[in-house]
């Protein structure tokens, strides 16, 4: 019985550790993306004022 136990709580273990690595590895790419987004909205607002002046 005990090592039933063990086992499941083994895997709970292993379960959280890979929620863990995930977010890891998602967290820096997420702030990646939101730095290149407001770039692109810069970008194309820098654009717009250009072409106004033309």
């Amino acid at each position: 019985m005990e090592v039933i136990i063990m086992g499941i709580m083994f895997y709970i273990g292993l379960f959280l550790s890979l929620i863990a690595f995930i977010k890891n590895r998602i967290g820096p790419n997420k702030k990646k993306i939101d730095d290149l987004e407001s770039r692109i909205a810069q970008l194309e607002y820098e654009n717009k004022e250009i072409k106004n002046k033309l």
